[in-house]
């Protein structure tokens, strides 16, 4: 009997608060947890931002830089064309530049 009325007197109230303190540090550390996801997610929300302007601005110099090789590669074969073209009507490209420097 004595051991009952130890039990509730002096045992029940210090389990009472301790489990009163464990669910206050149960609280603090849930809302302390939303925070940091906050935070983290916020910075993964940066850092995605960042990741896809980079990425645009590199697609956007591969596309110039594509378009600038094709046009390297294009123009003297354009201009190869045109002279075979020339000699193929029995024109001399050298023909054609000193008689338009005659005019």
């Amino acid at each position: 009997m004595e051991n009952t009325t130890r039990l509730e007197g002096e045992v029940l109230p210090l389990s009472n608060k301790i489990m009163d303190q464990v669910n206050e540090l149960l609280v603090q550390k849930t809302a302390e947890a939303k925070t940091a996801d906050s935070e983290v997610l916020k910075s993964s929300n940066s850092v995605q931002n960042v990741t896809i302007i980079i990425g645009v601005v590199l697609v956007l110099i591969g596309i110039t830089a594509a378009l600038l090789l094709t046009r390297s590669i294009t123009k003297p074969i354009n201009h190869i064309r045109d002279v075979i073209q020339q000699l193929s009507t029995g024109e001399l490209p050298e023909n054609r530049k000193l008689a338009e420097s005659k005019r």
